[in-house]
């Protein structure tokens, strides 16, 4: 067991660019130096005070789960059918470079030419077709020791998947950090919005640390090793679940945030020992997709014409099917009866355009979520 509960509690707000991803350029708070504990010890979970939890997602990486995480981006937010979104900025993504090893996960960054790109680094995602693990709003928890050269950006995020992968999209970044070194960043981007920004300085690549945020619908903030950080993020706030992405790169920007590349030493290695996430007790948050829900699957998918949502209730209820499409409009509501245990509930994509889609089926309080991809 790599745990012992303690409630995650400095720092500045500003903005700049880091991660491929325009910031808004303004500051928002004085740096402010809080010190944490003097060990990193080990400490997990939830704040104190804030009420009771529902953990949804937990990985220890004993070994590598493929059942959680794929190594390749939320290409196409979610659809890896026919996905070229293999690549990011001037790093190319082998799945060599993420694996599991003495118990913890390690993402490897080099100067290592591959298909055109001068570096080779590794991501893991929870964009799973079908059976992906995506949430809105909640506490979002990862330890982990990330690496740090010139150029790179080791982060811990979440993505939407309402719209394509094309830029502008949202995103919630909970712990990032440029290869500039010395600062770890918690970021809300919301396009046409603008971009909030908090930022820590500190030594964060020499030891692990516990770094926790918790998304609320107008509020965000960051708890380092249980340590409660100053200020929040209080507006323009992202409101769409999304799944987890663990990942590096690298690019060059000449010190802005990730430092000059020409400067990279290499390989180097990002560690995660966990990732965590919690609900509050007895609220169904947006856009969870977790084996806390309701279980089914959609399928085919992709569909031609139509497909069959498989849903399991453990009584006889109505349940209330959406389908969305990519630009979050409503494109088909209908309420459907269920018997106890597992129902085959059909669904026309005849009159749907091409296209990818979400696919939500509330029961009471229990809801099933999943990506859908429709073709001609």
């Amino acid at each position: 067991m790599k745990t012992t509960c303690v409630p995650p509690t400095a720092w500045s707000m500003v903005a700049w660019r880091c991660a491929g991803r325009a910031f808004a350029a303004v500051v928002l708070a004085a740096a402010t130096a809080v010190p944490l504990r003097a060990q990193t010890a080990a400490v997990s979970g939830p704040p104190a005070g804030t009420g009771s939890w529902t953990k949804t997602f937990e990985d220890n990486f004993d070994t590598f789960d493929a059942g959680k995480w794929a190594k390749r981006w939320a290409c196409g937010n979610g659809n890896e059918l026919g996905c070229t979104y293999q690549d990011r900025m001037g790093t190319a993504y082998e799945d060599a470079n993420v694996y599991v090893q003495d118990g913890k996960l390690h993402i490897k960054t080099e100067r290592k030419t591959t298909r055109g790109k001068t570096f080779t680094s590794g991501v893991v995602t929870t964009s799973i077709r079908n059976t992906g693990f995506m949430q809105k709003y909640g506490y979002f928890e990862v330890r982990m020791k990330p690496a740090s050269s010139p150029g790179n950006d080791p982060c811990f995020w979440a993505f939407p998947l309402s719209k394509p992968s094309a830029e502008p999209f949202k995103e919630i970044d909970f712990a990032e950090f440029g290869g500039r070194g010395g600062v770890v960043a918690t970021t809300s981007h919301m396009p046409g919005l603008g971009n909030q920004t908090f930022s820590k300085t500190g030594n964060w690549t020499s030891d692990f640390h516990t770094y926790g945020v918790l998304w609320e619908a107008n509020k965000v903030t960051l708890y380092i090793d249980g340590v409660l950080q100053p200020g929040s993020i209080t507006k323009n706030v992202v409101d769409e679940a999304g799944v987890l992405i663990l990942s590096d790169e690298v690019r060059k920007d000449n010190g802005a945030w990730f430092g000059n590349s020409d400067n990279f030493s290499g390989p180097i290695i990002s560690q995660v020992d966990w990732v965590r996430v919690w609900k509050p007790s007895g609220v169904t948050l947006g856009g969870t997709a977790s084996a806390s829900q309701l279980p089914g699957d959609v399928f085919p998918n992709p569909a031609t014409g139509s497909c069959t949502i498989r849903l399991t209730v453990p009584t006889a209820q109505p349940v209330q099917l959406t389908v969305v499409d990519s630009r979050g409009a409503q494109v088909w509501a209908h309420t459907l009866a269920t018997t106890p245990g597992t129902n085959l509930l059909p669904l026309n994509t005849a009159g749907l355009a091409a296209g990818l889609y979400t696919v939500r089926v509330v029961a009471g309080a229990r809801q099933l979520v999943r990506s859908l991809v429709v073709s001609q």
